[in-house]
């Protein structure tokens, strides 16, 4: 029979072996993160991004946005990072799913700079203009 100290290490040592077999992005997603977990991954995403870290911000922030889908600060700091990585068609994509109307005043004005500067490198002038004049509008509301 197994003392308690034994069945701890092979518990500890089964899950070191999981561990090195499934890659962080999957163990992440499949576990239930707590809100200081949250905040952890978020504050870490935005670290690599302050340094041109685009991949690494990337995963992290697909895996908060599975974790929090209502969470819209993720949603628009993900489709900046995109825009960042030059990912311009997955940042449209991210910014069109998101609902304009649930937005806050401050995330309405980041939400329009952001579609601005994405459509105008996607040479859609037309509708980069029309962003840029809505998020001077919310600018001048916020300020």
């Amino acid at each position: 029979m197994p003392t308690a100290i034994g069945r701890t290490f092979y518990a500890n040592a089964i899950f070191y072996l999981l561990s090195q077999c499934i890659p962080l992005e999957y163990r992440l997603v499949m576990a239930v993160l707590t809100t200081g977990q949250t905040k952890f991954l978020y504050l870490l995403a935005y670290m690599y991004m302050q340094q041109s870290k685009y991949a690494q911000a990337l995963q992290l922030l697909r895996i908060l946005r599975l974790h929090t889908a209502e969470n819209m600060q993720i949603a628009l700091t993900l489709a900046f990072c995109l825009y960042k990585a030059s990912r311009l068609e997955e940042a449209t994509k991210v910014l069109n799913s998101l609902d304009i109307n649930k937005l806050s005043i401050s995330q309405k004005t980041a939400y329009y700079f952001i579609s601005s500067k994405v459509l105008w490198d996607l040479k859609k002038v037309t509708e980069s203009r029309e962003m840029l004049h809505n998020y001077l509008k919310c600018r001048k509301l916020n300020s």
